[in-house]
């Protein structure tokens, strides 16, 4: 990734953290379909598919603020 590009995502982060909540849903979006593709590679006995998504948005949420 290039500087500016870090640079940006960081301002976005920085942004999400002290609350705006338009920078946090464009951090969730932007990531959701790596939470996706990692969830992918779970399996949870008993449970479904999209509880490990889910458990991975939240962990991606904790992980930014």
């Amino acid at each position: 990734m290039k500087k500016t590009a870090v640079n940006k995502e960081e301002k976005l982060i920085a942004l999400a953290q002290s609350g705006d909540n338009r920078a946090m849903e464009e951090l969730l979006s932007r990531y959701a379909n790596m939470v996706k593709s990692c969830a992918r590679g779970f399996f949870l006995l008993g449970g479904e598919a999209e509880d490990l998504i889910q458990e991975g948005m939240i962990g991606l949420y904790a992980a930014i603020v």
